[in-house]
């Protein structure tokens, strides 16, 4: 008996990964049109990152155990440690910046297209969840460019309508605060990855 293989369908996006996409775009623009042109790279690459995702199914959800999901974690959250090191360690202007800032755009578009802790079916609860984070995120970016765009209307304006970057400046400035500010924003990414491939 022969057996034919079935080809993988192609599926529709979810309403969560709208939203991402769109957050993402947004950002990606945004980044264009400052002329933050690697920025805007990061940001478009994680984009089509996760429409390849979505649309292949391409979730690493073939395998029935958890460890090689909780092992790619740990390999993404070690390997942006070493990278947010490098940026903190060295000058903005050094080469070896330009390779740390590759190296987290790789590490973002391989955690998005392996998507490493989500797992169909998704229940209910969990795609509201998925929504009301992609939606947060939607509402950040316009409050981004928004205040960027008011701010250009006066001096007074910048301060009456502060940018999120510009109210993150006066934490980041000092090394203190940028080791703070770093360690803070990976252990609240690894533990809602952890967090998620526990409740799969």
């Amino acid at each position: 008996m022969t057996i034919r293989a079935t080809p993988t369908a192609t599926r529709s996006l979810s309403p969560s990964a709208w939203l991402w996409c769109a957050s993402l775009v947004l950002a990606s623009a945004f980044q264009l049109f400052r002329g933050a042109y690697v920025d805007a790279g990061i940001f478009a690459a994680a984009a089509i990152g996760l429409v390849a995702a979505e649309r292949t199914g391409f979730d690493g959800s073939q395998s029935g155990s958890i460890t090689p999901v909780r092992s790619r974690i740990r390999v993404i959250l070690l390997c942006s440690l070493v990278a947010c090191g490098v940026l903190l360690a060295l000058p903005l202007t050094t080469l070896v910046h330009i390779g740390a800032m590759s190296l987290l755009a790789v590490i973002a578009v391989f955690a998005i297209a392996t998507r490493v802790a989500r797992r169909p079916p998704r229940d209910a609860p969990l795609r509201r969840t998925e929504i009301g984070w992609a939606a947060l995120l939607v509402l950040l970016c316009l409050w981004e460019v928004t205040a960027f765009f008011l701010a250009t209307s006066g001096p007074a304006a910048a301060t009456e309508h502060p940018t999120i970057s510009a109210l993150v400046t006066p934490v980041v400035e000092s090394d203190v605060g940028r080791v703070a500010f770093t360690a803070v924003w990976l252990f609240a990414g690894g533990t809602l990855l952890l967090r998620r491939s526990r409740s799969d």
